[in-house]
């Protein structure tokens, strides 16, 4: 797999001097088709909680994800929360970066089209809809809070 960064800034940490207030998550994607055809072989391993190894040299970050992690596991932990401090009046930010075909637009919202499709194949609505990133799960979650405000 190859590692995307996503920096996650939470909006209080201002106000809380035991939070750190830019939190840094990496991703490992898992192989893309592809990748699996010609049997290719990751470049790093998960050496520990929070540290990715790239030959002998060790990183280290807030929150590892490893290629096995969904896209909901990665929302849930490391976005959602962001969400309902927006709607409180902070401000949040998620930044991907990587090198080209590291992962950026899978985490970050690859799976969009991929729903549309699920809504027209209902046999494959509950796998495509999995493939879901980031971005389409904040607006859902967004648009959901909205919704349901008093």
């Amino acid at each position: 797999g190859h590692p995307t960064g996503v920096a996650m800034g939470h909006p209080r940490a201002s106000e809380r001097e035991s939070e750190i207030p830019v939190r840094v998550a990496v991703r490992v994607r898992p192989f893309n088709p592809e990748e699996e055809v010609r049997d290719c072989a990751s470049c790093l391993t998960i050496a520990g909680e929070c540290q990715v190894a790239v030959g002998d040299r060790r990183f280290t970050y807030d929150v590892v994800y490893d290629d096995a992690c969904s896209q909901a596991e990665v929302f849930d932990h490391s976005v959602s929360a962001l969400v309902d401090d927006c709607l409180e009046g902070y401000n949040a930010t998620v930044l991907a970066y990587g090198q080209t075909g590291s992962g950026k637009t899978f985490t970050m919202g690859t799976g969009a089209a991929a729903a549309r499709l699920a809504k027209r194949d209902a046999a494959r609505q509950r796998e495509l809809s999995a493939q879901v990133g980031i971005l389409p799960r904040v607006c859902g979650l967004l648009f959901e809070r909205i919704n349901t405000a008093p």
